[in-house]
């Protein structure tokens, strides 16, 4: 993929190759947290352990399940008015550009959160280590659940949870040797905008084991929390594996855009190099590496082959009392009648 894109190897070294992944599939970062790295899209891995790895561990060892979707069920309802009186809301239409598959939206209470906690890690971390209830945490959103024969159906939006990682690989014929990074750094405890962190600029030390011809050491530099709405991305390229079946990984190229990146959170701090100094033989060399992009980035997760049952709507000039025709496919079927 890399050579698809036209992304060359630096000039200046062509011994090793420095890139990001950014990791968005919960069940991947459980295994590297476990320091299983056969979901990594490189040969021969090994880890690099730092405090970004320890917050990863931390992170999902809160979680109580070994899965993780970034929602979870609400209250259902009998009807639209029924949710409105339970919660008011002072506008009537919700958020349609950032959550336009929600009917109503409304920030959840500290209350509603606390009863969520032990059902999510994240959650949980960060009630405890206090963000706002309001906006920082999770969206409630409604929406006509039809294909369960339910009105309104409540669902709590919540931030996913990504891995950012610096992957080095060895390009040459002979071993190699890491020594540090030099890198801004920040052991922050807890969450932090990305885009605002104290750091300092240190030099890292890496393990002092041989990097084998073809070997790639992962080094940790980031868990990334993302905005509570969907972000726009545009996808380059995807590279799909040749095997079929429902459940596949996808490495994809992609391009975000600026803004959404300032509404990013870190937890546990961050790493951010700037070169990498290793030993080839008796010598040692400087590889300078480009700063970490949210931009212009690889992301590594998981998909469905296979969509959900289709749906249709008809719009019709006259008032109806209820416009929806059905699932394809499925047994849930209203009928049309004129009010």
């Amino acid at each position: 993929m890399v050579e698809k894109n036209q992304i060359h190897l630096s000039e200046e070294n062509s011994d090793v190759l420095c890139r990001y992944y950014v990791c968005k599939n919960f069940d991947f970062l459980r295994n590297i947290a476990s320091l299983k790295l056969s979901d990594f899209p490189v040969a021969q891995p090994i880890l690099c352990k730092n405090n970004v790895f320890h917050a990863l561990v931390d992170l999902v060892g809160r979680h109580p399940k070994t899965y993780r979707h970034a929602t979870l069920w609400g209250r259902k309802f009998e009807s639209e008015e029924a949710y409105l009186r339970l919660y008011p809301h002072p506008d009537d239409e919700p958020d349609r550009e950032r959550y336009p598959y929600f009917s109503r939206t409304r920030p959840p209470t500290k209350a509603d959160l606390i009863s969520l906690k032990d059902q999510d890690g994240l959650v949980s971390a960060m009630l405890e280590h206090g963000l706002d209830a309001e906006g920082s945490i999770a969206v409630a959103g409604c929406y006509e659940a039809a294909c369960e024969g339910i009105e309104f159906q409540e669902e709590y939006l919540l931030r996913a949870i990504w891995g950012v990682f610096l992957a080095v690989e060895n390009r040459s014929d002979d071993p190699i040797t890491l020594s540090y990074l030099q890198a801004e750094s920040s052991t922050q405890v807890g969450f932090d905008v990305s885009s605002k962190s104290d750091c300092e600029v240190n030099q890292l030390q890496l393990p002092q084991a041989p990097l084998l011809p073809g070997m790639t050491a992962i080094i940790p530099v980031s868990v990334l929390i993302p905005p509570l709405h969907p972000i726009k991305a545009e996808i380059a390229s995807t590279e799909l594996p040749d095997g079929k079946g429902e459940y596949y990984r996808a490495i994809s190229h992609c391009l975000m855009e600026p803004g959404y990146v300032e509404e990013c959170l870190t937890y546990g701090g961050f790493v951010q190099p700037s070169s990498l100094i290793y030993r080839k033989e008796t010598h040692e060399r400087r590889q300078n590496i480009h700063p970490f992009d949210l931009t212009n980035f690889y992301e590594m997760d998981m998909h469905w082959g296979c969509g959900s049952c289709p749906h249709v709507r008809r719009q019709l000039s006259c008032p109806v009392r209820d416009n929806y025709d059905g699932r394809l496919g499925g047994f849930t079927f209203y009928s049309l009648q004129p009010v």
